[in-house]
Parts: C-alpha cells; sequence; structure tokens
C-alpha cells in the first residue's frame, strides 16, 4: 500500500496534475480495460488487449499488473480485498475531511458482522451506499457461488462508485453500480457500471464493467 502511495505521489508530481485526479484516472484506465467491447475488438485476446492499453499509458498499466497480483492471492482464499478503499483512506480521508465530506467507511470487521447476520439465499443484494463495496465483498464472502446474487450498489460520490465496480468485478460478483443519489426516486443516475455480464450465468474467465451513461446528463 505504502509503496502504491508513493508511485502515485510520484507520478502526480512528474505529471503536475492533483493526486485525487490522478487517482479517479487510474480507476477510470483499469474500469476501461475491462470494458466486454474492448475485448470483442480484440476478439478475447487478453495479451491483445493489455498491448493497446500499454499504449495508451504505461504506467497506469503497471498498476493495474500489480493489483491484479495482489487480488488474485486474496480472492483465491475468499477474503475481503478492498485495495481501492484501503488506498482511498489512507490517501485522502484523514478525520477532519471524513466528517466534512460525512464519509466514513465501514470498518472491514463490522461488514463481516453484518454479512453472518445477513446470510441467507437472497437472489437480490441492494446497498444503497456502498462506499467501495466492503459490505457486499463481505456478503459475497459467504454466498452460494453456484448462485451467485445480483447486486444492486448505489453511491451518489462518483469515486466511490467506481471503486465498488472495480473491486465487485475482481471478486467475480454480478450485479450493477449506479453513481446517483439512492433516495432520488425519479431514475435519474450520472453513470452505471453493469459488471461481469459475459461472467455469468454460464461462467467463463472473464471479467468486465461495462459503461451506461444517461441520455441526459445530470446537471452538477
Amino acid at each position: 500500500m505504502k509503496d502504491t502511495i508513493k508511485a502515485l505521489n510520484n507520478r502526480s508530481h512528474e505529471l503536475g496534475i492533483n493526486i485525487s485526479a490522478l487517482f479517479e484516472n487510474m480507476l477510470d484506465f483499469f474500469l476501461d480495460t475491462f470494458d466486454p467491447r474492448l475485448f470483442i475488438k480484440h476478439k478475447g485476446n487478453l495479451s491483445a488487449v493489455f498491448k493497446e492499453r500499454e499504449q495508451e499509458d504505461q504506467y497506469l498499466l503497471k498498476l493495474l499488473i500489480h493489483w491484479l497480483e495482489q487480488a488474485e492471492s486474496k480472492t483465491a482464499e475468499n477474503e475481503i480485498y478492498d485495495f481501492f478503499g484501503e488506498l482511498y483512506e489512507s490517501m485522502f480521508l484523514g478525520k477532519s475531511k471524513a466528517s466534512a465530506m460525512g464519509q466514513f467507511f465501514t470498518p472491514v470487521v463490522l461488514s463481516q458482522t453484518m454479512a453472518n447476520l445477513a446470510k441467507g439465499s437472497a437472489k437480490k443484494v441492494f446497498e444503497p451506499s456502498c462506499g467501495s463495496g466492503r459490505n457486499v465483498l463481505a456478503h459475497w464472502s459467504h454466498a452460494d457461488k453456484t448462485q451467485p446474487p445480483y447486486y444492486i450498489c448505489v453511491d451518489l460520490d462518483p469515486i466511490s462508485a467506481k471503486m465498488c465496480a472495480l473491486n465487485m468485478l475482481i471478486a467475480g460478483m454480478i450485479g450493477e453500480v449506479i453513481c446517483k443519489d439512492a433516495l432520488d426516486v425519479s431514475g435519474a443516475f450520472h453513470f452505471c457500471y453493469l459488471i461481469n455480464e459475459i461472467r455469468w450465468p454460464l461462467p467463463t474467465m472473464f471479467y468486465s464493467a461495462r459503461r451506461i451513461l444517461p441520455t441526459k446528463i445530470i446537471q452538477q
């Protein structure tokens, strides 16, 4: 984690951009790499996908590969792996900023406790304030993987929604992450990611995140 923070700080100085902007660029780059339309373009050839991404940003591709290597061991052990949430908290969410923004990420221990209490065979799981996705990751760690639930996660903060989308993707979950106000019943949203739609119902090796934008852009 410290190495990643150091690398991002160094890169932000090299490029002369704000570290928070670089962090979101990293999330976008990671998500775009798993766009199913890119897989279709390269006929499922992952090496060709990664080669194209390397030409776009060699530095971010190295970070992507590092994340995938770390995630592989964690997900194999069925652990909650919230790389992005932990990174975000370490880099940006000091106590004063968290209080000002109203952002307090759920401790992993509490997420596990709630997941234990919520055990069952639910076909759909709704998380109206998902943050980086720790609660649904905890639920997934106890879920029946032969009959995976469909997760619907919502958060108004774009960064949180993107972190949740990546965490769900690499965990092998299926569902959607919507950037919107969960209390808004109008159906308006900023963006949505459909997660691992090409991985289920017939299990495949492919992970995916397909971005959907509204036909009418919400005014900030």
